[in-house]
Order: C-alpha cells, then structure tokens, then sequence
C-alpha cells in the first residue's frame, strides 16, 4: 500500500472526496492554513463569529439592542438610606470608578455593598457592648448603680469629665468590666 494511512483496509488517497494525507504532501503544495489556526498558531485568539475583533466573546442578538450604560456621574449617586457622602472619599471613590470603568449601576452596587459592611460593623459593635453591659451586671450585681454614681464624681463634671463620659457611651467602653474595674482602681488612687 502506498500514499499514506489506512481506513478500513482501504487507501485514503483511493477514497472518494477524501485528499491524500497533508503528511505525505510536500510543503510547497500544502494549502495555507485557516486564518483562526494561524492566529492560534502565533498565540492569539481566533476570531469569534458575529464579531470581527478577535477573542471579543461571543454576542447574542439581544446584547446589540441593549442600551449602553450610563456612565458613572457621582452627582447622580444614590446613597442608601442613612448614610452621608464624605466629599473627599468621594472624590476618591469617584477616581477609583473612573479608572475601574465602572457604570452607574457598578458604582451604585458598591456603594450599596459598602453599606451593608457598615450597617454589618454597627450590628457587631452593638451585640458587643450589649455582651459587655450583661458582663457589668453579673459581676457587679446590684452594687452597680452605686460605682457608676461614684466612678462619675470622680471623673467630674467639667469639659474634660464629660467629654470622657461621651467617649466611654458612644465607644461602649463604659460597659467593660474591664474598664470599671481600671476607674474604680484609678478613682481609689492606686
């Protein structure tokens, strides 16, 4: 048998419509290769059908309806509820949208998402100073009322004293047992 492989017991160059095997053909005589196998060959992507730009992806009929997205415009941003647009952070935020090439609705979900890691933070803040106070009230039974009436003498009720006094409620310190049991050392003078 000549002329290459075999089929079934029978020559491929003998079958009818089959060509000879390109192995056995000279290289001069071997047809150029498809375009998508010679962009494969030097590395690139093949051209996807329904698109002339190679590696693009493939695009429905819809996609060629569908309207653009509206660019991000922060002045257009709406916040979720409760919260305050710092103006540089969002002019940070802007940049940032800017350079990521975000649309409104990217830049919108991750405001949103932002949002609920905040409200997430303020939720864990509040079950930790709820544990704390129950921690307080174990530890100190009914003898609470009387140290914080005396822990606040102490610390006095100047400018000083009450900006301390808002500091240890809106950190929740004031109920770390912790912390009383430091002021009832300090307040003791040692």
């Amino acid at each position: 048998m000549t002329g290459g492989e075999m089929w079934r017991g029978e020559q491929t160059a003998n079958l009818p419509g089959v060509a000879a095997d390109p192995r056995s053909v000279m290289p001069e005589q071997r047809p150029a290769p498809a375009p998508a196998v010679a962009l494969r060959a030097a590395g690139g992507d093949p051209p996807v059908a329904g698109t002339n730009q190679p590696g693009s992806g493939p695009r429905s009929l819809a996609s060629l309806y569908d309207p653009p997205s509206e660019p991000f415009d922060p002045a257009k941003l709406a916040l979720p509820e409760g919260m305050e647009a710092d103006p540089a952070l969002m002019g940070e935020f802007g940049e940032a949208a800017r350079a990521l090439k975000l649309d409104r609705a990217g830049a919108s979900r991750l405001i949103d998402l932002h949002a609920k890691a905040v409200q997430a933070q303020q939720a864990h803040q509040e079950r930790q100073t709820e544990a704390w106070a129950n921690e307080v009230r174990a530890h100190y039974g009914d003898s609470l009322p009387g140290t914080v009436e005396h822990l606040r003498s102490r610390i006095g009720d100047d400018a000083d004293g009450r900006a301390f006094m808002r500091l240890m409620a809106s950190t929740g310190l004031g109920s770390n047992v912790s912390v009383l049991r430091v002021l009832e050392r300090l307040a003791r003078g040692y």
